[in-house]
């Protein structure tokens, strides 16, 4: 049986993830696709808590039978973490020779020297949530092209709640006061300010 990895935080679920899920699926039997950061509590970086997250990628993939969402936590170190990745693999099928790990090229290292799956590695073109979110704490719409409409809809429904308002005045906080900082200082990033 072919299985095909996807790994990723989905903060929030973009078309280059469904790029990578989409390609996994027409090339597999079964598909896990696993999401991490599970046991973050929410942040501007991290706005989307893990329920969210898995029932926005089965809404988008409802029609499809044959694959696995399964939230994974956090760990101390690199070693730990694949570790739990192989576990959750070796639960639908323990011979790695048959398992693709479809990513793209920004983990693509990481991957290589941490896994003996083979992999299926897509140029990300630009694409990151880190924009996408950015974008949508500016309140410039521009990126959504690039998100299903699914979570285009649950994104501007979230905009409304006071727990988007807190994310929003976090997220200047600690950008503006970043930029405040630095912006005269010699190095680009000489500090990392810290912000609750």
């Amino acid at each position: 049986m072919k299985v095909g990895l996807v790994i990723g935080r989905f903060q929030p679920l973009h078309n280059g993830h469904v790029a990578l899920i989409q390609k996994a699926m027409d090339d597999n039997d079964v598909v896990l696709v696993l999401v991490g950061s599970q046991n973050k509590l929410t942040d501007y970086r991290n706005p989307f808590d893990i329920e969210t997250r898995l029932e926005l990628l089965k809404e988008h993939f409802a029609q499809y039978d044959k694959m696995y969402f399964k939230g994974m936590d956090d760990y101390p170190n690199n070693e730990q973490w694949v570790e739990d990745v192989i576990s959750r693999v070796n639960t639908i099928n323990d011979d790695p020779t048959d398992t693709t790990l479809y990513t793209s090229d920004k983990d693509e290292e990481f991957y290589r020297m941490n896994f003996l799956y083979s992999l299926e590695v897509s140029p990300s073109k630009g694409l990151h949530a880190t924009d996408i979110r950015a974008s949508v704490y500016d309140g410039k719409s521009t990126l959504y092209v690039n998100l299903p409409s699914e979570v285009v809809d649950y994104v501007e429904q979230w905009k409304t709640t006071i727990e988007y308002n807190r994310l929003y005045n976090e997220f200047y906080l600690c950008t503006e006061s970043k930029r405040a900082a630095t912006e005269a200082h010699a190095w680009w990033n000489p500090i990392e300010p810290v912000c609750h």
